[in-house]
């Protein structure tokens, strides 16, 4: 069964809460029919963003899935499938939402994002999951994740042009937390939620990202705690398992953006993490937007959000990092909450682009 609409890209612009992907307000995730597989949105030409550097964009077509889950929930486990009209391999960018983790911000945050991306010849997968206040925190927030990724094998086997081998994971604030997570998964024990994933990302971009939970948690991010639904004396495998900056891969490269305006996640998790990474000679990017806010970095009209995208595109067509210019972060930055323990040289750069 399936039904067709057309898609929009307004953007859901309004109040902008402290922790979560503040960029947007009024979201309400989609309900679906439970024994619907597929819902083909459409095919979306009229009103698309125009190409960055110019030229026609490509017709894409919109089809949301169904990932399977335990006690799978049909209103949130699905994602919507951006299908540009192309005749050779595709790659694939993978969309993860922000919000705090909570129930009050869907996957249609970053709609407008994923038509940019699509119209410019990369498939994207925009995923949701349930968050706490609907039936997620730990664990089903990250099986969620972990499922919604890995069902790209299953979508692989009808949309064969999708390039299983060219998947880049992107996320925003929360968002940005679990696409760090899912390059942490080939690391993590049996058992764990997440272990043993079927699909390992090409490269990780990480947006404002949460990346060391405990962190977090010690400075009192209540959200991390719901989330986890602890704090780190009490559940601390919890911790260990969900923090990136716990498992960091030597094979899968990481690119952090963060802006020095962010007053909700402090820079310094992004440099702490590179920090680590460095030490563990694991490839990573630190770029510090001295302009950008949180929302700013997955705000489709501004130039942060342009320069991520020319980047995410950049690695998808020929597999190099974004471009790197070394320069130390200000580590009497606190205001921004920021500071900077060393300046790191290639691959595991801190740049700050003006």
């Amino acid at each position: 069964m399936r039904t067709s609409e057309s898609t929009s890209n307004t953007s859901e612009n309004g109040a902008r809460p402290r922790w979560w992907l503040g960029a947007i307000s009024g979201v309400a995730v989609a309900v679906i029919i439970a024994v619907m597989s597929v819902i083909v949105l459409g095919p979306t030409t009229a009103d698309s963003p125009p190409l960055i550097g110019g030229g026609a964009t490509i017709p894409v077509t919109v089809e949301r899935h169904l990932y399977p889950a335990a006690d799978a929930d049909p209103t949130q486990n699905y994602g919507d499938l951006y299908l540009p009209r192309t005749r050779e391999p595709t790659p694939v960018v993978v969309l993860i939402h922000g919000g705090g983790w909570n129930k009050r911000f869907g996957a249609s945050v970053l709609r407008e994002e994923a038509q940019r991306l699509a119209h410019r010849g990369v498939v994207v997968w925009n995923i949701e999951y349930r968050r706490v206040g609907s039936g997620g925190g730990w664990p089903h927030t990250f099986v969620d994740v972990a499922a919604a990724v890995d069902h790209l094998t299953a979508l692989h086997t009808t949309h064969t042009d999708i390039d299983l081998t060219r998947v880049i994971v992107v996320g925003h604030s929360a968002g940005g937390q679990l696409a760090a997570w899912t390059a942490s998964r080939t690391l993590l024990a049996s058992g764990k939620p997440g272990a043993h994933p079927r699909i390992v990302p090409l490269h990780v971009f990480s947006l404002a990202g949460v990346l060391d939970m405990r962190a977090a948690a010690d400075a009192g991010n209540d959200r991390v705690i719901r989330v986890l639904g602890g704090k780190p004396l009490q559940v601390p495998g919890r911790y260990r398992t969900a923090s990136p900056i716990e498992h960091i891969s030597s094979r899968i490269p990481v690119t952090l953006y963060h802006g020095l305006r962010d007053n909700i996640v402090p820079a310094s998790q992004a440099v702490d993490y590179a920090t680590r990474a460095r030490a563990h000679n694991a490839p990573v990017n630190v770029v510090i937007l001295p302009r950008a806010t949180h929302p700013s970095l997955v705000d489709a009209a501004s130039p942060d959000w342009h320069r991520i995208e020319n980047d995410i595109l950049t690695v998808a067509g020929d597999h190099r990092t974004p471009q790197e210019t070394t320069l130390a972060l200000n580590p009497d930055d606190h205001a921004a909450g920021a500071r900077s323990r060393s300046t790191m040289g290639n691959p595991h750069n801190t740049r700050s682009d003006s």
